[in-house]
This record gives structure tokens, sequence and C-alpha cells, in this order.
């Protein structure tokens, strides 16, 4: 593993325990914590761009195909949301500095609400797409039970997201959620939630990697067909 390989590897593993901190103002409280974890994912999420800026370029050297627009679509869907979540910190950040110029909103703290729930999904399914050395390897290792290991996270995600009614921050709406008793709940929950996204993302993934070789299939069959006929 290459230094540049680490170093991305820690600056996603720290945006995803900074949002896993975030999503649990709640419990923790403390208005200027969460502004503070707030910055510093802020900043993560630039250095993270920053690291992959050979992807964006990486679009326009490469040919399309239904598997890189389906990344393309989603990696920009979460870029969108990140801007638009941070954007909404930014107009609540009356609450926590005396200088911020924007008093605290109700619609400005339901679009927070939902811009971050939405992120969870968005960042399951990033997890998911990308990675594909790391998904080897989890396969390889718990080989003949990856698949078996992969099924029982998605079941074990889809119960959590159902039970921590995150539904209605994804659409919205403002409903009242009973929240775990224990941080330690309350974190394992919103995982469980990514780790469901992150396995349908791998799957898809997988599927458009399986369409993809049956067209390729498809294409060198044909002109040995008519060179037969």
């Amino acid at each position: 593993m290459t230094p540049q390989n680490i170093v991305k590897m820690t600056v996603d593993a720290a945006i995803l325990c900074l949002m896993l901190g975030l999503i649990s103002y709640p419990l923790i409280h403390g208005l200027w914590r969460h502004a503070m974890m707030g910055c510093a994912f802020a900043s993560f999420f630039i250095v993270h761009q920053t690291l992959n800026l050979w992807w964006y370029r990486g679009l326009w050297q490469e040919r399309w195909t239904l598997r890189k627009a389906v990344l393309a679509f989603v990696d920009f869907l979460l870029i969108a949301d990140v801007l638009v979540l941070i954007t909404s910190a930014v107009l609540l950040a009356g609450e926590v500095f005396s200088f911020a110029a924007f008093p605290m909103t109700n619609w400005a703290r339901r679009l927070h609400v939902c811009t971050t729930a939405w992120a969870f999904v968005l960042v399951g399914l990033h997890l998911g797409f990308h990675g594909k050395n790391f998904w080897k390897r989890f396969k390889e290792e718990l080989s003949p039970y990856g698949f078996c290991a992969m099924s029982v996270m998605g079941a074990i995600g889809a119960v959590m997201f159902v039970e921590s009614e995150m539904i209605w921050d994804l659409l919205y709406e403002e409903e009242m959620k009973l929240l775990p008793e224990t941080l330690w709940e309350f974190v394992g929950q919103r995982l469980s939630v990514v780790m469901l996204f992150c396995v349908i993302g791998r799957s898809v993934s997988e599927m458009l990697q399986i369409f993809a070789r049956q067209k390729r299939e498809q294409k060198r069959e044909k002109p040995q067909k008519a060179m037969a006929a």
C-alpha cells in the first residue's frame, strides 16, 4: 500500500467518524462541540476532493459506460448533498457564533437534518461502488462465506434503517423519532445503515460489471457468427 493510499484511507475514515459523531448530537449535546466537528468535517471533505482530482480528469479521458455513468451520478449527488449540508450549517451558525449573521430558522434546521440523512445513504453507496480492491480482499478473506457475510450485514442494516425511522428525514418530514438510549447504540444504528447501502452499492456495481461483460461478449460473438454464415 502506497503512502498516498494510506493518506486517502485515513481521510475517508476521519470523514466517516466525524459523520457518526455529528449525527450523535442529540446524545452528546453541546453546540460548540458539534460546530467544531462540523468545521473539521468540511475541511476533510475539501482534502478528500483534492486527493481525488485525478477522478475528475478521468471522467473525460475514458469511455463512458453504464456503470461509469451510475457511479458518476451517485458521486456528484453526494458532492451536491454535502455542499448543501455545509451551506445549511452556515445558515445555522448564529446559534453558535455571535458574529454569524444568520439566525437559526426552522426550514434551515430541517434542511440540515434532511441532507445529513441523505449523506449517510450516499456515502454508503459511494463506498460500495468504489474500493474494488477492498471488496475483493473482503471476499477472499471470508471465502466461501463472503456472500453470507454481506447478506447478514445488509439484513441488519435494513432492520436498523426501519428502526431509526430515517425515512422521515430523507423525505424532509419533521417527525418525532425515538432515539436509542446510549451513544454507542446510536452510532451502531447509523453505521449499520451505512453498511446497508454499502452492500446495495457493491451489489449494483457487480451487476453492472456483469452486464458490461455480457455486452462485450455479445459484440465479439457477432462477427464470428457473421463469418460462419
